[in-house]
């Protein structure tokens, strides 16, 4: 939460991308991102859902992909009944149907 304060607010940083101007805080994301966008590198999947045996990059994204196998959905919308798998379509039903914004964990 500091360093997007500091990045998107403040406009403080110490990095920028030479290739499209983007600002980093971290010497470390300009490198991965470098290596991403402008270099096509991609991390590797080498995080496999033992379900299925899909490889993916982030334990957050195996996580995620976990819930289309065990059906969990551990966002609740706190003004209607509505459950989700991801935090973020949580966030798109608060925006699209209630015009809120909900916080989640």
């Amino acid at each position: 939460m500091k360093d997007h304060y500091n990045l998107v607010h403040l406009k403080h940083y110490k990095y920028r991308c030479e290739q499209c101007d983007k600002n980093f805080i971290r010497n470390a994301d300009l490198v991965k991102h470098t290596r991403r966008v402008h270099e096509g590198i991609l991390p590797p999947k080498n995080k496999i859902c033992y379900m299925c045996g899909r490889g993916f990059s982030t334990n957050k994204i195996l996580t995620n992909h976990l819930r289309t196998h065990t059906g969990e959905k551990p966002f609740a919308c706190t003004i209607c009944n509505a459950r989700f798998a991801q935090s973020t379509a949580l966030s798109a039903h608060a925006r699209a149907i209630h015009h809120t914004v909900q916080k989640h964990d």
